[in-house]
């Protein structure tokens, strides 16, 4: 049987190697998708296919990376206060979104039947 940890570390290096956000062609640490890993890990109780886990990853990578935050734009180049973040805003329009982070897409279909065999093995 898999322990937790080591089921993380597979998925996280499923995701990795897959690369969907470009991170890892760019020289990112081999544990930058771990925290992506634990969100899937956390709501695979919700999964019950190879469809369903790619919906999820490419759900959790649209809201990992479809989104940030914003200061106001009146601020100095300094360090922003606290206070001056916005709450979390889209970074693309909402057409784009979807085409981005298409569960349907090859590299969502594919990732999400790799990573339903790490965790059904």
């Amino acid at each position: 049987m898999t322990s937790d940890q080591e089921l993380k570390h597979r998925i996280a290096s499923a995701l990795y190697n897959a690369d969907p956000e470009g991170l890892a062609v760019n020289g990112a640490p081999s544990d930058e998708y771990s925290s992506e890993a634990e969100i899937i890990m956390d709501r695979l109780a919700e999964i019950n296919s190879a469809s369903d886990m790619a919906t999820l990853i490419a759900n959790v990578f649209r809201r990992q990376f479809g989104w940030g935050t914003s200061v106001n734009a009146s601020r100095s180049p300094s360090e922003p206060s606290s206070a001056e973040w916005t709450e979390a805003q889209p970074l693309y329009s909402e057409a784009d979104l979807n085409q981005i982070y298409n569960p349907k897409s090859e590299v969502y279909k594919v990732l999400g039947q790799e990573i339903w065999n790490i965790v059904n093995d």
